[in-house]
């Protein structure tokens, strides 16, 4: 029984290097969702399968390092802390966006005791990074296949992405990959070095066609830390290969940095992405209005921090109307320290760093081969250095787990209390700690996984065309609503969002559109009073009753939204755009006003302003505003089209339309709206001639042209 269990564990931890290959096609967040799964899916396999070797043999019993200790209290620090959170249902078990939370902790920590007890052998180790490695080389031929146009580029269409579906979690998983591949190819003889140092190029290239700044930067401070080490700890020759490795660095970084503005790097997308890493200073501003956002969080909640997934919270409250042409929603800092001292608080920072700074000193202190010492230590480098710009996930924790497992091994001793514990002979193991152990494991498989991936897959079932019409998507997402996982605000915004679509199709019945509403406001109501301080919801409630022409309570919600987040111009516009709805154009222009003035640098704002002037025939101010912005009176936006056509001022219609017609290229179905304007207008004769030359130039129209003319001569 021993042997058998200990090849399972075995098997799942040798399968997790694989995971990033796995794309859960049909699910919701198909390049995340899945793979978490999986990974939480193989890691309890591998630790109730460690506990019965554990029962039955000293040798699998759990070592004490300082790295344990402190990564055991982390993950004790993090659960009390998330009991505070503004929302402990997605602190303690995320969402399929991110598939974090604690739930995740305490997987990593699994990972982490299985890890640390079954390589405690170094040759197992050096096992698992080759299985590592050979995972990374799949990933990177689905890279090569889309960068040959076979498979599709998920994030873009220019960023490579492989099967993560993400560019910077590519990046950062190439990183590891990176480092791990050089040192094995280092340490390999033969045929096996060659194959290796092409499979780092083939990383290294790839590294760079993702266009991610900050893993690029960290691998080249983990090869400067590396080259350093060298020069410090080497012999001459060690030496000098370090000193000719810093002055190549050097020399490549200088030379892109003189050609940053040539047609040669700025006629390539990605080429002059990563150019900007040498003119980021735009971009840092936005960063550090965020990283300020996150530190006015922590100084509100210092100690026990909003629990993890609470930076939604933090942006929300002080949110900066300086981040308007951002993206409305930011869930994490962009910054690992920043994200555990919001998460956790200071003491889940000193804790996190804690945990790197003794893995780095046990890593310098234990008997361990030089080449192994000077990789680890170079990957926490690039690891450290990345985490100041992004945050982290699956395939950042797995390999910087290993990492720390390994400083674990390597400075662990024996925990007496353990090591006198006797065994339990395979007679008591068959009766009593197997079946106990299995049915542990069947409640834990089935509570953390099977109403989730079950939920996962039927919110995209319930999403799709149907046969039998939208009766069974209703019937569909009333079953998703009935699971019970940790996904049900996902499950309510979407279905908010299917029934507001089904609300705007004039094929459906008023019945169906009326049933999909009441459901979807039965579900978003019931998360606003789980967690009140959710603004999405509000807005998503607003929407709801603006499709179902409630414009009173969609005010309201959207007012509940600007109770959290008064500063933030998106909840404000929405508010303007449900006024004009319901024909409060007075409240409507001040409401535009308002998210205008928030900062007046914004066009976009400017412009639902001026439209809202324009509605409320304030015409000469809101041309001196675009004027004064543009340089012309005349602006391509639905917003000011809206607004000429809905105050019939025909004259500035024609003239919008005839930019449109020019700014869409010649576009067909704009000129014939530009006729009907015409038409419209009185001008009958210019709407023919723009008819006429329309067919001359598009014979396959002569139909519809047809059509179009007889409408406008039966016009007054």
């Amino acid at each position: 029984m021993e042997k058998v269990t200990r090849y399972i564990v075995l098997a799942a931890l040798f399968l997790i290097p694989f995971i990033p290959l796995y794309v859960a096609n049909g699910s919701f967040f198909p390049f995340i969702a899945g793979k978490g799964f999986a990974f939480r899916i193989l890691v309890e396999i591998a630790f109730f399968g460690w506990l019965i070797l554990a029962f039955a043999n000293k040798e699998y019993r759990p070592r004490f390092s300082w790295t344990f200790l402190i990564y055991g209290v982390f993950a004790v620090w993090m659960f009390i802390a998330n009991l505070f959170a503004i929302d402990p249902q997605k602190a303690f078990w995320s969402n399929f966006e991110r598939m974090d939370g604690w739930v995740t902790i305490a997987h990593l920590l699994m990972f982490f005791v299985v890890a640390g007890v079954m390589f405690a052998k170094e040759a197992l180790r050096q096992t698992w990074w080759r299985v590592f490695i050979a995972g990374a080389a799949l990933t990177c031929s689905v890279g090569l296949l889309q960068l040959a146009g076979f498979f599709p580029i998920n994030q873009g269409a220019l960023r490579v992405d492989a099967t993560f579906g993400n560019a910077i979690y590519f990046a950062v998983y190439l990183m590891f990959a990176l480092g791990v591949t050089i040192w094995q190819a280092f340490r390999a003889q033969g045929w096996i070095r060659f194959a290796l140092l092409v499979l780092a190029a083939v990383e290294l290239v790839l590294l760079l066609l993702t266009a991610s700044r900050g893993a690029l930067i960290a691998t080249f401070g983990a090869l400067v830390f590396a080259a350093l080490w060298t020069a410090w700890r080497a012999g001459p020759s060690g030496r000098k290969a370090a000193v000719a490795t810093l002055v190549g660095l050097v020399v490549v970084v200088g030379g892109f940095f003189l050609v940053r503005n040539t047609p040669m790097v700025t006629s390539e997308p990605v080429i002059a992405r990563l150019a900007t890493v040498f003119s980021i200073g735009e971009e840092l501003q936005t960063r550090f209005a965020i990283w300020d956002i996150a530190l006015k969080g922590v100084a509100e909640r210092p100690v026990t921090g909003w629990g993890q997934e609470g930076f939604n919270y933090v942006f929300t409250k002080y949110y900066e109307p300086s981040l308007y042409a951002q993206e409305p929603f930011f869930d994490r800092a962009h910054n690992t320290y920043l994200d555990w001292l919001i998460a956790g608080g200071v003491p889940a920072l000193l804790l996190f760093l804690g945990l790197l700074l003794t893995s780095v000193i046990a890593l310098m202190r234990a008997p361990i081969t030089r080449d192994e010492r000077l990789l680890l230590l170079s990957l926490l480098v690039a690891y450290g250095i990345q985490a100041l710009v992004v945050f982290d996930n699956l395939f950042t924790y797995v390999p910087l787990i290993f990492i720390l497992a390994t400083a674990h091994i390597v400075s662990s001793r024996p925990i007496k209390s353990l090591e006198q514990a006797g065994t339990i002979p395979e007679e008591g193991l068959g009766i009593v700690v197997v079946p106990a152990v299995l049915a542990v494991f069947v409640a834990v498989l089935w509570l953390v996984n099977v109403p989730n991936i079950a939920t996962m897959n039927g919110l995209i079932t319930a999403q799709r065309p149907n046969q039998a019409g939208v009766a069974e998507n209703y019937r569909l997402f009333e079953e998703v609503t009935t699971h019970n996982s940790f996904g049900s605000q996902e499950v309510a915004e979407q279905l908010a969002q299917f029934s507001i679509r089904v609300a705007a199709e004039p094929s459906i019945p008023d019945q169906v559109k009326l049933q999909f509403l009441s459901l979807a406001l039965k579900e978003i109501d019931e998360e606003i009073a789980r967690i009140p301080r959710e603004v999405r919801l509000y807005l998503q409630r607003a929407a709801i009753f603006r499709a179902a022409g409630d414009y009173e309570n969609a005010i309201r919600s959207i007012d509940a939204a600007l109770a959290i987040s008064p500063k933030k111009q998106t909840i404000l516009i929405e508010k303007g755009l449900t006024l004009g709805k319901a024909g409060q154009t007075t409240s409507s222009r001040e409401t535009f006003y308002e998210a205008y003035n928030l900062d007046t640098s914004f066009t976009d704002t400017l412009i639902l302003f001026a439209a809202s002037e324009i509605e409320n025939g304030r015409v000469a101010h809101a041309h001196s505003m675009l004027l004064t912005e543009f340089g012309t009176t005349t602006v391509d936006h639905d917003a000011l089209w809206a607004a000429y056509a809905g105050t019939n001022n025909l004259t500035e219609l024609v003239t919008l339309q005839r930019l449109r017609i020019s700014n869409m290229n010649d576009a067909p179905e704009q000129r014939f709206l530009l006729a009907r304007i015409l038409g419209f207008a009185g001008q009958k004769e210019e709407a023919f001639a723009e008819i006429a030359a329309l067919v001359a130039e598009y014979p396959q129209f002569r139909a519809d042209a047809a059509t179009i003319r007889a409408q406008i001569e039966a016009l007054p």
